[in-house]
């Protein structure tokens, strides 16, 4: 029989740049909740340590035996009476373990509008491999990308013919993760509740269930203006030709394509809208 201590760990789950470390920090500042992190030593400034991300493949240290950590590492810091943690798709840990094997709940985040995503994940990656921020790496200058908006980073996106391969990478990984949130993970991982980043930014937002489950109501003030235009945000100084435009718009016609996204009818229509209509269609 599980203990009441058990009854009450999550996670936060949801793909990198959707609100999930606001959604964490939320969470962190109310009574009776409490989210992992490393301790914060100086010199180390990870994914562990600054983002609850314990799982996460870019720490400073991955422990591939990921039961031993949650057991002996993690666990042991859980005094209050919610306790819990972030993951993100990839990380090294069992989603369906934590969930069957170990009690946990999931908290789903989505951010809708993936081309969003994908550049703010692209953007934080091109300055965390800037000439600069690598001999800043001991002052945790890395990490930093991803504790803020990327929108402030300027990353370069002048270099197109690498760039092309990179966004497909992220696409098929992010429609594949999208996915499985949206269905499976919905139906089988009992999650506390589905919530999308477009939503909680609203000033004062609160949800019943995320209510209901801590026991008290959870706000989301984020105050961030979700406004802006990929291009305009992302590549005013890039320099790409509508010839650039129209091959990027080919080539995500040809990921539509091979991931059946018309045909399958468990693709959410906010999801296929998205591709579908992406910002790259210029004519």
């Amino acid at each position: 029989m599980k203990s009441s201590q058990e009854k009450n760990k999550f996670f936060i789950l949801g793909l990198p740049r959707s609100g999930t470390t606001a959604i964490a920090n939320t969470l962190n500042a109310c009574g009776d909740v409490y989210l992992y992190s490393s301790k914060k030593v100086e010199g180390i400034i990870d994914n562990e340590s600054y983002l609850f991300e314990p799982f996460a493949l870019a720490n400073s240290k991955v422990t591939l035996d990921w039961k031993y950590k949650l057991k002996e590492v993690i666990e042991p810091n859980f005094t209050k009476k919610f306790n819990g943690f972030k993951v993100i798709p990839g990380d090294q840990v069992n989603i369906r373990s934590l969930v069957n094997d170990y009690g946990y709940r999931p908290l789903i985040v989505i951010r809708k509008d993936i081309w969003k995503v994908i550049f703010s994940k692209i953007a934080a990656s091109y300055t965390i491999h800037d000439e600069n921020t690598l001999k800043e790496e001991s002052t945790g200058a890395q990490i930093g990308a991803y504790l803020e908006s990327s929108r402030k980073a300027k990353a370069d996106f002048s270099k197109f013919l690498p760039f092309v391969p990179r966004l497909e990478f992220f696409l098929g990984n992010f429609i594949k993760s999208i996915y499985e949130l949206e269905n499976e993970a919905r139906h089988e991982l009992n999650p506390i509740d589905i919530i999308y980043f477009e939503d909680f930014i609203q000033p004062n937002k609160t949800y019943t269930k995320i209510n209901e489950y801590f026991g008290q109501e959870i706000k989301f003030n984020l105050e961030y203006d979700d406004s802006f235009n990929i291009i305009r945000e992302y590549l005013v100084d890039a320099n790409w030709t509508r010839n650039n435009y129209r091959y990027l718009a080919s080539r995500i016609e040809a990921n539509i394509q091979r991931f059946g996204i018309h045909d399958d009818p468990k693709v959410p229509s906010w999801l296929k809208e998205k591709i579908t209509n992406n910002p790259f269609l210029l004519g």
